[in-house]
């Protein structure tokens, strides 16, 4: 959750609009050992250009 805070603080401070809530992006298959995964959080914000 640590990652999760200082994501959306960077995100803010960016000043880049939050759309969503955040979420899990899992790219390896559940038989994957824990110390070979590859995961990131994925959080949905608006584009610029949209008012």
């Amino acid at each position: 959750m640590r990652e999760t805070k200082e994501l959306l603080d960077l995100l803010a401070k960016a000043e880049l609009t939050v759309e969503g809530r955040p979420r899990y992006a899992r790219f390896d298959p559940p038989w994957t050992p824990w110390f070979l995964r590859r995961n990131e959080v994925v959080i949905p914000v608006r584009d610029r250009d949209e008012s």
